[in-house]
């Protein structure tokens, strides 16, 4: 017998042995042996190994394999039965909570109802009616209900406050109950935009601490603004053209609205120039504040864009109420207004420089001499025949005899016009593509201008016509114009004088000053203004080593600062009124300051202060005013009792 039947053999040999005599079996194996029979010598032939019944073994295989599965069926069924078993009880258990009247409580029988407008007119008051049902067979306890506003929200009666968040106490609702509110609010924003109100609904239940929550939202519609804003400008402008837009905000409600603001965004190229009234930030908030029932109020903003030909620029402008933790924001919006400009290249280029000043507005002294240049070119890819240039003159403070024309101009002094035109000059017969003249004048304003002259200007208004050659057709006349204002500075007067016998302070020691003792003096400064309104005025002084600052000033309501550190006085007047010194009382501070004069100064007078420096600022002109003095010292000629050589130091 080869290795592999053995092999063979003992396995089903061993099979049959562990199933014999294993203890897992329980299965008792029938006697399936025969009789015996004599069998002749050719049926049972001897054979060289054992050989199994392959019809038992099958078979006992086949019974185990029967066995298991009835066990593993017995299983399913046992499981099956335990979890039909289960979901009974839960549907017992469930029927007896919800029809038993059981202390469940479930926020689906909680409803939050609210009964108000769905659209209304921004900054009209209105009023919600909140009703909180309690469904449950349980009573709520402990239960707030908490509203969110959205941004724009006011109290009412109270605009100006705004309102972000209530919390409303409700406290215990029984089973079956209801709690109502009503919440009267004001609501502004954009025409046509919706306003979401949130509420939140929290409660307890009774025998337990947790917290439970149930939100609803409600939505509002703003269907009008409470003001109205429209905005005039041109459509279409030069590069570099001045241009404005005119404002104007009119109320649109029922009730007075406080604190309105206007705020302007620019587009790039922009350069803004003045504006009226003026913005309170950067140029670009302005102060509407009270609106009264019906009334309208003005912003006119000057400016000028630089851009290519065709560009289009768009101008954005919002109103709203100001905000109440900064009074320079929006808080509560109500219109939002795109404006676009479109730019075209002129066919004749106009630029006014005065005093080589290109913008809009330009600054001049009282009767100072000005020169102003218009530069002008042919835009046009054609030749221009016959162009004319006229600039005219206006406004009270000009001097018509100072006009004085150049490039063959004429001044028409019937109208204050001056032209400049093919008659006085070739130059604007046959003008060439691309050409650029210049044609220029001077002009001064009067010198002594009346004391009743307030905020004074001269306005020069430039237009400029020629005719376009075009091919096989009749010339087309083509025109340009330009503006510039030239505003008139106010005088600022400013005088400081040493006194003795006269002035608040009783003043002590010798005169002539005498070295090495000390003598003291009033100093008496004087500011004026003459036609325009002066702000953040202020003068200050040093005092040199030998003086030194008594405290004494005069009137007390003035603003004098003295800085022990750098020997400085520093007098803030603030605003000075116009005409105030022309006719009126000039604005005047007295202080007193003594001087111990040394050896050194014997022979002359002494100094008294020095770097005396008044700075300011024309509210009209917007041009910032500076006067220097060197030194101021113990001459007094403005003392009554001055005698000559009474300011130089003796022995």
């Amino acid at each position: 017998m080869d290795e592999f039947q053995k092999r063979g053999s003992g396995n089903r040999l061993d099979k049959l042995e562990r199933g014999l005599y294993s203890r897992k079996t329980n299965h008792v194996y029938e006697d399936a042996r025969t009789a015996f029979e004599q069998p002749t010598e050719a049926e049972h032939e001897a054979l060289p190994q054992w050989k199994e019944n392959d019809e038992n073994v099958g078979r006992l295989i086949f019974l185990e394999n029967e066995k298991r599965e009835r066990s593993k069926n017995a299983f399913f069924k046992k499981m099956f039965l335990g979890a039909l078993l289960f979901f009974i009880l839960s549907l017992a258990a469930v029927g007896y909570i919800y029809f038993g009247g059981g202390n469940f409580v479930s926020g689906n029988n909680i409803d939050i109802q609210v009964s108000g407008p769905t659209t209304v007119a921004g900054g009209e008051e209105f009023s919600l009616d909140i009703i909180i049902k309690n469904g449950n067979r349980s009573q709520l306890e402990s239960s707030n209900l908490t509203i969110e506003y959205p941004d724009g929200t006011r109290v009412a009666g109270d605009v100006e406050t705004e309102l972000t968040r209530v919390k409303e106490k409700i406290g215990s609702i029984s089973a079956g109950g209801e709690a109502r509110k009503t919440e009267r609010l004001v609501l502004f924003g954009e025409k046509e935009s919706v306003k979401q109100i949130k509420m939140t609904f929290e409660y307890r239940i009774e025998g337990s601490s947790a917290t439970f929550y149930k939100d609803k939202l409600y939505d509002v519609a703003i269907k009008s603004t409470p003001v109205l804003v429209t905005i005039e400008h041109p459509n279409e402008i030069n590069s570099n053209q001045n241009f404005n837009f005119t404002i104007e905000v009119a109320s649109n409600s029922t009730e007075p609205l406080t604190n309105v603001v206007l705020l302007a965004e620019y587009p790039f190229g922009f350069t803004f120039q003045s504006a009226t009234p003026a913005a309170i930030v950067d140029n670009t908030l302005w102060n509407v504040g009270n609106l009264a029932v019906g009334e309208k109020k003005v912003i006119t903003i000057y400016g000028k864009i630089d851009g290519q030909n065709e560009e289009e620029r768009t101008f954005k402008f919002s109103t709203g109420i100001a905000s109440e933790s900064n009074k320079e924001e929006i808080g509560a919006l109500f219109s939002i207004l795109s404006e676009t400009v479109r730019i075209k290249k002129p066919f004749i280029g106009l630029s006014i420089a005065i005093k080589e000043d290109t913008s809009a507005e330009a600054v001049a002294q009282q009767g100072e001499k000005v020169q102003a240049n218009i530069i002008w070119t042919n835009n046009l890819p054609t030749k221009l025949l016959d162009v004319r240039i006229e600039a005219k003159l206006s406004g009270d403070a000009l001097d018509r005899y100072s006009v004085t024309p150049n490039q063959g101009g004429y001044y028409r002094s019937v109208d204050n016009t001056i032209v400049w035109e093919k008659a006085g000059s070739k130059e604007f017969s046959d003008v060439e593509p691309g050409y650029k003249g210049v044609a220029s004048f001077s002009f001064a304003s009067i010198s002594n201008l009346p004391k009743t002259s307030r905020n004074p200007q001269i306005n020069v208004s430039v237009s400029a016509t020629g005719n376009q050659v075009i091919s096989g057709g009749t010339p087309q006349k083509v025109t340009s114009t330009e503006n510039k204002v030239v505003k008139i500075n106010s005088a600022l007067g400013f005088t400081s004088r040493t006194v003795r016998s006269v002035g608040p302070f009783e003043n002590m020691g010798p005169v002539p000053p005498k070295a090495d003792t000390e003598t003291t003096y009033t100093i008496l400064w004087d500011l004026s203004s003459s036609l325009n309104d002066l702000t953040n005025t202020t003068v200050s002084a040093t005092l040199p080593q030998s003086v030194t600052w008594s405290g004494l000033i005069s009137p007390l309501s003035e603003k004098i600062l003295f800085d022990p550190l750098n020997n400085t006085i520093t007098w803030n007047a603030g605003t000075i009124r116009a005409g105030t010194g022309d006719g009126t009382s000039a604005r005047q501070v007295a202080f007193q300051v003594a001087i111990t004069p040394s050896l050194s100064q014997v022979g002359s007078t002494a100094t008294l202060l020095t770097n005396l420096r008044v700075t300011g600022k024309d509210a009209f002109s917007s041009k910032n005013i500076e006067y220097n003095q060197q030194t101021q010292n113990t001459d007094m000629p403005t003392d009554p009792n001055y005698d000559t050589g009474s300011g130089v130091v003796t022995k």
